[in-house]
């Protein structure tokens, strides 16, 4: 089957003429005519002016790069970020109506180091068309306020187009977006979001994904968008929160998104066409009770809160949705199975393309993806973590008493269609050839690639050595079982047993990252793993990110230096349960934000408890305020009990 890719008019506004002494139009600088691009590359040399990637007008893998460009830019003109990683570490403004466009979300990544809000958009009287972001990935994007990526100030005007979110973090509201209200209608802001994906990303007040509280006039439109894995504190709406307001949200996909209150998918937000799911039954409805069935239509669901009117209820089974990936288009989605009852779901108003490009029929599919008949597919194709474009590409190493050879591995399961071009299997080993795409390390070695007319195909090897046993808990028995785990050969939604004391003795590379976290079983069983020997960043712990995740009956001894929550035995803690854990050593807090240093714990929030547990030693931050000798914070919500410092 042939794909469409819906083109995209990349606005280019016309800016004021002026006529000076009958001579003729200003220009821009150097001359140059606006409406004009302005290129910025992250190396290279610098061109006056700028007309391509290999000849841009700003050179600079920072911030100031792209904040020279914008702040040179005038109404109508085009920002062209070129491939590369940017660390933001002072927040871009914009307050032009300009175009700011990237390579693709796998090309142009701006990251905020997890300490930095990217970007403010920011209002003007002179303001028509507003400003449009395109093709661009924001991760690691983090605010004290609201919008961890992005913040849309008062009546500002926002276009947001084939972009992805990810892992941003907001204390306020709208993890990755957060459209403030406007003081007045007389410049009322417009706000679009298409064909975009948000994944992992935290609104600690409210809206995990976007917060569009108070705007609706005219109310903000979300089409063709995928919200993955998102959560929200306070307020709820672990996807999207409107309250007050309210936002317009058609043919979009939600799945496994989290709230600790009114609505894990969505808080007061019309949504029709669209897919909204959990993997496993929740005791949080995706939509908030009461929530009139009129601003409910035509949608499938796995709870039967958000079906509304001309909907359905369904099971996560009958469902079959894919994992996030590059499924083709500019932007990662989750695929629906050949046999998914969103298939041919709506029977009106469908929307002429899916989050892709490929062209709808009418009857259509529910939610973000348009099954395409013929797709290659992998059987069965359920992974334990998702795969997003822009993770880096590295070369598996397994542990040296793995007694794995790289690349020759167990296949684990059985491809079910054409492999693409450049990826073959051959001999009974399951050796592999050719260049993967994409891949991921966890428990499997998951490699996903694309042919040229966008079929994708996946396999999965095995590349873990512990043994387990009838329940599925693997032994960690030696250093170098230890060592497995350390490098998550063996998945992180595993579950491990610790079956004897270990001396490690050695530097430790804390388990997890915020975007891939921990969320299996570590039990001690009574035993101590001594000599850890802890440096490095945010987090830095034995596991560094936990989410959902289960520690019990374990001792650590060792010595901490750390930045922001760090701690002996878990850095950020998300719905962690922490049982009859205990401690020794010294915790010490130092460069950057070092707040959150704690003895067993740093960020402790979001359920997570901590019971009959204990660290003895020196907890220690020369300048920080927020240090505890068991955990360095607790909130939204945590609960300690039985336990001492």
């Amino acid at each position: 089957m042939g794909t469409t890719r819906r083109s995209r008019n990349i606005r280019l506004g016309l800016t004021a003429m002026v006529i000076t002494a009958g001579i003729g139009l200003t220009t821009g600088p150097l001359g140059a005519t606006s409406p004009r691009t302005w290129w910025v590359a992250a190396s290279g040399t610098v061109a006056t002016p700028g007309t391509n990637c290999a000849n841009p007008d700003h050179v600079g893998n920072t911030h100031a790069s792209i904040q020279a460009a914008i702040t040179a830019a005038v109404d109508g003109d085009t920002v062209h970020i070129c491939a590369g990683t940017y660390a933001i570490g002072t927040m871009l403004t914009v307050d032009e109506d300009v175009t700011i466009t990237g390579d693709g979300v796998t090309a142009t990544i701006l990251d905020g180091g997890s300490t930095t809000r990217i970007m403010s958009i920011e209002w003007s009287v002179s303001d028509t068309t507003g400003a449009t972001v395109d093709d661009i990935q924001f991760r690691n994007g983090r605010s004290g306020g609201n919008g961890g990526a992005i913040d849309v100030h008062r009546e500002a005007k926002l276009t947001i187009t084939n972009s992805l979110f990810r892992n941003n973090i907001a204390d306020g509201y709208g993890g990755a977006v957060a459209i403030s209200p406007g003081e007045s209608m007389t410049y009322p802001g417009v706000v679009h979001i298409s064909d975009s994906t948000f994944y992992d990303n935290i609104g600690l007040q409210g809206g995990g994904a976007v917060s569009t509280r108070g705007f609706n006039n005219p109310p903000p439109t979300i089409t063709n968008s995928t919200f993955v894995g998102n959560y929200a504190g306070g307020e709820g709406g672990g996807a999207i929160t409107s309250d007050p307001g309210v936002t317009l949200v058609s043919h979009s996909t939600f799945l496994d998104n989290r709230a600790v209150d009114r609505g894990s998918a969505t808080n007061n937000t019309r949504v029709s066409n669209s897919v909204m799911a959990t993997s496993t039954p929740s005791a949080m409805a995706m939509c908030v009770a009461g929530t009139p069935s009129s601003d409910l239509i035509a949608n499938v669901t796995t709870d039967g809160s958000c079906n509304g009117s001309g909907g359905s209820v369904t099971t996560a089974a009958a469902l079959d949705l894919m994992f996030l990936a590059p499924w083709g288009g500019a932007t990662p989605t989750v695929a629906l199975g050949a046999n998914s009852s969103a298939i041919g779901a709506v029977t009106s108003n469908c929307a002429s393309t899916d989050q892709r490009g490929i062209s709808r029929g009418a009857p259509c599919d529910a939610g973000a993806f348009e099954y395409v008949a013929g797709a290659a597919t992998l059987t069965p194709n359920r992974m334990a973590m998702p795969i997003v474009p822009g993770d880096e590409l590295e070369s598996y190493t397994a542990p040296a008493a793995s007694g794995l050879t790289s690349p020759t591995y167990r296949l684990a399961t059985e491809i079910s269609a054409p492999l693409p071009a450049g990826i073959t299997l051959s001999g009974s080993d399951g050796r592999l050839s050719g260049t993967p795409t994409t891949y991921s390390i966890g428990r499997h070695l998951v490699i996903t690639a694309s042919d040229a007319n966008g079929a994708v195909a996946s396999m999965q090897i095995d590349t873990c050595p512990l043994v387990a046993d009838q329940a599925g808990v693997h032994a960690v028995a030696t250093p170098a079982d230890l060592e497995v785990f350390e490098v998550m050969a063996c998945g992180l939604d595993t579950d491990y047993r610790l079956t004897g004391d270990i001396a490690w003795n050695a530097p430790w590379t804390g388990v997890g990252s915020s975007d891939r976290p921990f969320t299996g079983t570590f039990d001690g069983d009574g035993h101590t793993i001594s000599g850890l020997q802890i440096s490095g960043g945010w987090y830095s712990a034995f596991i560094s990110y936990a989410r959902q995740a289960t520690i019990t009956s374990l001792t650590l001894a060792g010595e901490v230096v750390g930045d922001y929550g760090s701690s002996l035995l878990v850095g950020f803690s998300d719905d962690v349960d922490v049982v009859d854990a205990h401690g020794s050593g010294t915790v010490t807090g130092v460069s950057g934000t070092h707040e959150c240093i704690g003895g067993l714990a740093g960020d402790f929030m979001f359920g997570s408890t901590m019971t009959d547990s204990s660290f003895t030693g020196t907890v220690h931050d020369p300048t920080g305020t927020l240090v505890g000798g068991l955990v360095g914070c607790a909130l939204w919500p945590a609960t300690i009990m039985r336990s001492s410092f």
